[in-house]
């Protein structure tokens, strides 16, 4: 997924022609607040709250930006 002007879309929907990306965003930490493991997107499963703060600081489930070229 990624943002697009702010809202988010499908991956596919990025045209270089049109759309012009302006970097990351990371949403503020937080986990799920259930029992049990978080799968990460780099493939490790995570088993606590240090291993899944240390993937969010890393960038791990930062969202690409792109806005609207005018």
């Amino acid at each position: 997924m990624i943002l697009i002007d702010g809202i988010q879309k499908e991956d596919s929907l990025v045209d270089p022609k049109i759309h012009k990306f302006i970097g990351m965003f990371r949403r503020p930490f937080s986990l799920p607040q259930v029992a049990g493991y978080i799968c990460c997107s780099c493939g490790q499963i995570l088993q606590s709250f240090e291993a899944g703060r240390e993937h969010w600081q890393m960038g791990h489930w930062d969202i690409p930006q792109y806005v609207t070229i005018e």
